[in-house]
């Protein structure tokens, strides 16, 4: 597997797999190809070459990372994808100088959950009715250095 800076080229498997993933929350291709433009945001995804195994984006604002998103195709999850893009982006936001690193999680996914937590995120807060379809609120998770 390979974690790399996502392109343009990356764009529909990007938004292939943010619809299978997300239900009102995904993102669509505008969006994505918005995202690749910003300097202060970095999108990476994971392949096997062949296959778009997942991504991930942080936006790094004022010395803080917040990670955006996270997707893994549901065929290839629970064989450390998920960590090692959300390692790729921590790495990637230290390097631009981030020292705080946030995102929200639905409450009731205890697998995300349980890894931010073994990579040093603590839960601090609940956003109520943060998510739709279904309604449920996300829980606000930081990692501070």
């Amino acid at each position: 597997m390979q974690i790399r800076k996502a392109t343009t080229n990356d764009v529909n498997n990007i938004a292939r797999l943010e619809k299978s993933c997300f239900s009102t929350e995904a993102w669509n291709s505008n969006s994505i190809l918005e995202s690749l433009d910003m300097e202060y945001r970095l999108f990476f995804v994971a392949s096997d070459g062949e296959c778009h195994l997942g991504h991930g984006c942080i936006t790094n604002i004022c010395g803080e990372g917040e990670i955006t998103n996270i997707a893994v195709d549901p065929r290839y999850r629970q064989k450390g994808i998920g960590r090692s893009i959300v390692e790729k982006l921590l790495a990637a936001g230290r390097e631009a100088g981030d020292t705080a690193f946030t995102l929200e999680v639905r409450q009731n996914n205890s697998k995300a959950i349980a890894l931010y937590e073994s990579l040093g995120f603590v839960s601090e807060g609940i956003r109520p009715h943060f998510y739709s379809d279904p309604d449920e609120g996300a829980n606000i998770m930081w990692l501070r250095e």
